[in-house]
């Protein structure tokens, strides 16, 4: 405990003295404090020399992995026990026991090892190749072939930035390209084809069977297959034909035909009402017959019922519908 209290005190001292001094950008620099603090030091407790120590329970470590001794007991296979056989293990037993009793028959063994004829040519020894030439001269030195290419490193440049040298021929001039050179050069060649051609018949690219006129002039179709309304008098498509003789001034018709003008209205007066029998018979207090409707009550029901319906009914009573034939 003293050598401890010696070291506190001692660092304590140097961190004052660091305290003051500049560091990581700061003109002084506060000492930590954590300085001078025993409370992390690890503190054996004091035991009383009279008590007698007294030990626990105490087992060993459990036991890891797969082995046998690791489990309590080991569980017993489920074929102990079990008197089914195989059929075929009686089968191959039967013939291991048949083989072992012959033994005259036993499969053919060679005496020794098989010898190989001598080889007809001779033996050429076959050792390290012969050196062609010395590895050191007679004044130490070590003999070198010529020297080898030297070259230039390869020049950098392409993408855009070609650098004069790079390539192995000079840079080529731009040749300007008309637009639809390929177009011009094909009608050139079948111009010149055509020409060489003989003169031949007109033959059109129409196979037939069309009317004289398309349907969007019939129809009078624009270019989406929409039909066009057109005024009925058109003057570009009036056709003339041949007309009854029309007056440039024709007669008056209607009311205002008459040579003299229309005569004024002279009013009438309210015509009277005539009655008839049956309110005239009422009003006396004659008595009438019951009303009666001329349908005779044979009028269509608005929701009538399925079982009604005519092919329910021959399907229902079949002999109601036969057809009886007269003698």
């Amino acid at each position: 405990m003293a050598n401890k209290e010696e070291t506190r005190k001692k660092i304590l001292e140097e961190s004052l003295k660091e305290g003051t001094r500049s560091r990581f950008g700061y003109f002084s620099f506060a000492p930590p404090l954590c300085i001078a603090d025993d409370s992390v030091d690890k503190k054996t407790p004091k035991r009383d020399m009279e008590k007698p120590i007294v030990l626990n329970f105490k087992a060993n470590p459990p036991k890891q992995g797969m082995g046998p001794d690791a489990f309590f007991s080991l569980p017993a296979s489920l074929a102990v026990g079990d008197k089914y056989e195989d059929p075929s293990r009686k089968e191959r037993r039967y013939q291991l026991e048949k083989n072992k009793l012959i033994k005259s028959d036993a499969p053919f063994r060679p005496s020794g090892c098989t010898k190989e004829p001598p080889s007809k040519f001779e033996y050429i020894p076959v050792g390290p190749a012969a050196r062609s030439k010395p590895a050191r001269l007679e004044d130490g030195s070590v003999p070198t072939g010529p020297r080898n290419f030297v070259t230039s490193p390869s020049k950098r440049g392409g993408n855009g930035v070609l650098t004069p040298g790079v390539l192995f021929s000079p840079y080529p001039e731009h040749v300007a390209e008309p637009y639809g050179v390929t177009k011009q050069l094909t009608s050139k060649d079948s111009k010149v084809a055509k020409e060489k051609m003989p003169d031949q018949p007109f033959k059109g690219m129409s196979h037939g069977g069309k009317p004289f006129s398309e349907d969007k002039e019939i129809y009078h179709l624009d270019a989406n297959g929409v039909r066009q309304v057109r005024s009925a008098a058109s003057p570009n498509r009036a056709i003339h034909h041949d007309r009854p003789f029309y007056p440039s001034n024709p007669p008056r018709k209607g009311l205002q035909s008459t040579l003299n003008k229309f005569p004024e209205y002279i009013p009438q007066g309210a015509s009277a009402r005539a009655r008839s029998a049956t309110s005239a018979a009422v009003t006396a207090g004659k008595d009438l017959a019951a009303w009666r409707p001329n349908h005779g009550g044979n009028l269509s029901k608005p929701d009538p019922s399925v079982a009604c319906s005519l092919r329910n009914l021959k399907q229902d009573k079949p002999a109601a519908f036969a057809f009886t034939a007269r003698c």
